[in-house]
């Protein structure tokens, strides 16, 4: 991007900010409220996914209507090229041939079966999290070191607790409703932040359906001081994105010969868009290398096919 942007994965939002001039209360109250919500995680996060996190703040935010899945989906369904085998991946083996060119024999079953299918592939490109704690873990097998895909850190947990209620505004202060409140001190409001839920598809105003963050499991106690009339309540525990620091961190875009993680990306920063532009370059990358492989493969036929006498040609 520029000369500058390593340096802001190893130096902290708060230090970077402090270092331009910003006031330490605005940083505690206002950037401190972005990197709670949006990563759970206080401003000792570095600078490139605090700063992330403050976009996220921005007035000139959209959404898409459906859900902002539908990006991901159309551009999926809408390339005949594409063909979707709705399953969950088990395991991948490394097969090495012959000729030096590695082979990728990729073990699933469909949701709805446990009967296990495989499939050999040239090109195995993975984009979920690699973690130590996956709720799907991948097995890897016959590669030279499988802890480069286990070891890749650690992800932090968050809670989300969906409620359909009336909140409550005198427990946090308030005369009346808001749609949403921000924690800038999640260890002494407990909760990261509340928001009010409308409808993806839109029109919908002053839901009664919220989202609460929190990174530890809401007791049924602190729902009721902050709720009434409460219809439906669930909890997601969500490994949600890497556990940030100022360390230096080697997450790696390419994993093996022809095999490809898209959520190294999440080291600098997690959010749609930056999975988004991690997706387009390793494709690019893994295309590019492949056609290489190719181009030499094809060479290498070429002059095994012509004869002795052949005489050569300068271009």
């Amino acid at each position: 991007m520029n000369a500058e942007f390593p340096k802001l994965l190893q130096i902290s939002i708060k230090e970077h900010l402090l270092n331009l001039g910003y006031t330490e209360k605005l940083i505690d109250e206002i950037v401190k409220a972005t990197s709670v919500v949006n990563y759970g995680q206080d401003t000792n996060i570095h600078s490139f996914v605090g700063s992330v996190s403050l976009a996220g703040a921005g007035y000139n935010l959209w959404s898409v209507k459906g859900g902002n899945k539908k990006v991901p989906e159309h551009l999926i369904y809408r390339n005949k090229n594409v063909n979707v085998v709705p399953s969950c991946v088990t395991k991948i083996i490394n097969l090495p041939t012959e000729d030096g060119k590695n082979l990728y024999e990729v073990y699933y079953h469909n949701k709805d079966s446990t009967t296990i299918m495989s499939s050999i592939y040239d090109i195995v490109i993975i984009a979920t999290p690699l973690h130590h704690n996956q709720e799907f873990p991948i097995i890897f097998e016959g590669f030279p070191n499988v802890d480069v895909f286990s070891n890749i850190g650690k992800y932090h947990q968050t809670m989300v607790t969906f409620i359909k209620a009336d909140l409550k505004p005198h427990y946090f202060g308030l005369i009346e409703e808001i749609d949403s409140i921000l924690s800038c001190e999640p260890n002494k409001t407990i909760i990261s932040s509340v928001g009010r839920l409308n409808s993806v598809e839109g029109g919908m105003k002053h839901s009664k359906v919220w989202k609460i963050f929190s990174n530890t499991q809401l007791k049924p106690e602190i729902i009721n001081e902050m709720f009434s009339n409460i219809n439906n309540a669930k909890n997601i525990t969500w490994e949600a994105y890497p556990e940030y620091s100022t360390a230096v961190h080697e997450a790696k875009f390419k994993l093996h010969s022809a095999l490809y993680h898209v959520n190294a990306i999440e080291w600098a920063a997690s959010a749609m868009e930056m999975s988004a532009i991690s997706g387009r370059n390793v494709a690019i990358l893994a295309h590019k290398e492949f056609s290489q492989k190719c181009y030499c493969k094809f060479n290498e036929n070429m002059q095994t096919d012509v004869p002795e006498n052949t005489p050569s040609v300068e271009l």
